[in-house]
């Protein structure tokens, strides 16, 4: 089983320690599932729209550390400040792609469904890992793209990573 981890945001967000909050490993053996425990052992507790923003921001940092630490993909920097994940080799290969596209913000994100299903129920329901997993272990390759993490336009981001790693791909 993995150890509870924590990881902070580059710029500065508070972290899930600081918060008083760690992701901790389910206890049915489900290595892509973690829930969020305060330092009492208790859940998330409400204590205004600003601490669940600053937890909510810091959930979402773990969950894309995750996706390179656990799920072994790589951070792949994109115009305008966005940073996709991406697995080894996905130019010239001929396996299939599996292109994960998240919904809106705040609560979509890199890697994330839904940063309340990752705060209030777990990384199985809110987070993309099972997934990533399962494709790898299908031989897949994966991409995550990461329309709302950038200055631009999703859109644009979208179609951005598409031309530069979907097509050169094909």
């Amino acid at each position: 089983r993995a150890p509870a981890v924590d990881a902070g945001s580059p710029m500065g967000t508070p972290t899930l320690a600081d918060l008083g909050y760690a992701y901790v490993p389910v206890p049915t053996g489900d290595p892509d599932d973690f829930v969020l425990r305060s330092a009492d052992g208790g859940g998330f507790e409400w204590k205004g729209q600003a601490n669940y923003d600053a937890v909510g921001a810091a959930a979402v940092a773990w969950v894309r550390e995750q996706l390179v630490a656990h799920c072994g993909l790589h951070a792949v920097p994109c115009a305008g400040g966005a940073t996709a994940y991406s697995s080894s080799g996905l130019k010239g290969s001929s396996a299939p792609l599996l292109l994960l596209v998240c919904g809106s913000a705040p609560g979509g994100d890199a890697g994330v469904w839904g940063r309340s299903l990752c705060i209030n129920d777990s990384t199985r329901s809110g987070a993309m890992f099972g997934y990533v997993r399962r494709a790898q272990r299908l031989g897949w390759g994966v991409l995550i793209a990461d329309p709302h993490g950038g200055d631009g336009c999703p859109h644009a981001h979208l179609a951005q990573l598409w031309r530069s790693t979907v097509e050169p791909a094909a």
